[in-house]
């Protein structure tokens, strides 16, 4: 729920760019980018990981539902990092 639809009484929270981590691969032979991304929730910095595949050409987002494909995709691919944030920065 963001914060312009709390209910009273409900908690509002307040995040910054280092409660969320991003680590986003880009393989230019298919040019397809693949993101691994923790978000918060309650206050919680990092609290849920979900990974997508992102097609620009196609305006197209894929979630994954299983880790292992994400990794098969990257494994089978030529992807290189290109941005590090959060618990992923070095």
């Amino acid at each position: 729920m963001d914060n312009n639809t709390l209910n009273s009484g409900d908690e509002r929270y307040s995040y910054t760019e280092d409660d969320f981590s991003f680590l986003i691969y880009y393989d230019s032979d298919t040019k397809l980018y693949l993101v691994d991304s923790w978000v918060p929730f309650k206050g919680e910095p990092n609290r849920f990981n979900t990974k997508y595949q992102v097609n620009l050409f196609k305006d197209k987002l894929q979630t994954y539902q299983i880790d292992s494909l994400f990794d098969d995709d990257k494994q089978s691919g030529n992807y290189e990092v290109v941005y590090k944030s959060g618990q992923f920065a070095d």
